[in-house]
């Protein structure tokens, strides 16, 4: 029995090896740019328009890449090497922030040129994200996914939503331009990070058949598609992910007005929750591996879309932010150990040389679904102040979110009796 235990322990204790930690640092290092950036850009448009409609189109500007190039990044990630594709981007991305800091600090800067470069630094996020998130199963064990995949997600957050963030608010004090330069500086400084990883990372093809040509290319990025459409369980998933993803959309996209008006916060209280908040990503990147054990791939999924439901739809009901801030805590936690959870089962049952392509369609459902989630959310609000008062049209991107989480775990309860779920 003792010894049956310590097989069985073996895996969580075996470290995840020099390759995976040079990603993380990398990763890290990216997000930590990426935090101060998406604190500097919409702060930036402020200065130059009141208009909300412009301001909008600025932060549409950084995810609209998810829903056009999700599916196209993907056949590009199983193309070619993750080391090229990463070290390219990072240089990319250091070149457009140089630029955007350079017309900041000249003030030439105008709201034209601020959605093109964000736009261009959403492209250059695609392509590293998606490559970093599929890089991870070439660098650890298959046993080590929760884990490794886990501290990545710990770190993200911490880096980019309580540290970026966190000081991007100073940095703004010293020059508009300064994030931008400092973001520039981690993506530079980013390469020679990822240039330093060896092994699988580096080996892919950037010649997968003696056929070219448009028809080829389009077979291939239709593959990834037709994979997951022909797999009933990632294609319940995926259909599944886009009712997930758009609710959530939803609420983020009115949260700033129902913590301004229905909660009475000002700045340095929605700065502070936000802070909060992410405590609870970084708990479940921390416990991921270890509810795995526990839990099971099944019963963890299910509880974690459970949990981020009630947790995040109950906020709708309440005017104190102080249970908000518990709340929003355990729905962070619960979202972690969802993305975790699924990225996890998808590392471990797609062929490796469909894993970029099938990763971009489950992104495709994810992020490139949040836009509309986030017009879907203000149309709610705008609707709702037709028949109800605005602070309870506030509340009904919430209670929608809550009706649909629980309908969709419903759904998952029945989809996820499958046997590659064991274990």
């Amino acid at each position: 029995m003792p010894q049956s235990m310590v097989k069985e322990e073996s895996p969580k204790k075996k470290p995840l090896g020099s390759n995976f930690n040079k990603l993380l640092s990398g990763v890290s290092l990216t997000m930590l740019g990426d935090g101060l950036t998406l604190l500097a850009i919409p702060w930036i448009a402020t200065t130059l328009t009141d208009n909300a409609f412009y301001i909008a189109l600025v932060s549409a500007a950084m995810v609209l890449p998810w829903l056009l190039f999700s599916i196209p990044v993907g056949l590009l990630i199983d193309r070619v090497s993750h080391q090229t594709l990463m070290v390219m981007t990072s240089a990319f991305r250091g070149i457009v922030l140089s630029f955007l800091a350079f017309i900041v600090f000249q003030n030439w800067v105008n709201i034209p040129i601020l959605i093109l470069a964000t736009f261009f630094i959403g492209v250059a996020k695609v392509i590293f994200d998606s490559t970093a998130q599929t890089t991870i199963p070439t660098v650890v064990g298959r046993d080590q996914l929760e884990r490794a995949n886990g501290y990545m997600v710990t770190s993200i957050t911490t880096m980019d939503d309580i540290i970026g963030k966190g000081i991007g608010g100073l940095l703004l004090s010293l020059g508009l331009f300064v994030p931008l330069m400092l973001d520039a500086a981690t993506a530079l400084l980013t390469i020679p990070i990822l240039l330093s990883i060896r092994g699988a990372y580096q080996k892919r093809s950037t010649a997968p058949s003696e056929k070219k040509g448009k028809k080829r290319v389009k077979d291939e990025l239709l593959e990834g598609v037709k994979w997951v459409w022909n797999h009933p369980l990632l294609r319940g998933l995926a259909l599944l992910n886009i009712g997930l993803t758009t609710s959530f959309a939803s609420i983020i996209a009115i949260q700033v007005l129902f913590i301004q008006e229905n909660l009475g916060l000002g700045p340095a209280g929605f700065g502070m929750l936000m802070v909060i908040a992410a405590v609870g990503a970084i708990i479940g990147g921390q416990l991921a591996g270890f509810l795995k054990n526990k839990l099971g791939t099944k019963q963890g999924m299910l509880l974690s879309v459970l949990i981020t439901g009630v947790a995040l739809g109950s906020v709708g009901f309440l005017n104190n932010w102080v249970i908000v801030a518990v709340l929003f805590i355990i729905g962070n936690f619960a979202v972690v150990i969802w993305n975790v959870f699924r990225l996890s089962l998808l590392q471990r049952i797609v062929p490796e040389e469909l894993l970029g392509r099938v990763l971009s369609v489950f992104r495709f459902v994810s992020w490139g679904m949040s836009p509309i989630g986030m017009m879907l959310g203000g149309l709610i609000v705008t609707l709702g102040e037709f028949v109800v008062a605005r602070e309870m049209a506030l509340r009904l991107p919430y209670i929608v979110f809550l009706v649909v989480q629980l309908l969709c775990c419903f759904i998952m309860y029945f989809l996820l009796k499958n046997k590659e779920l064991e274990g």
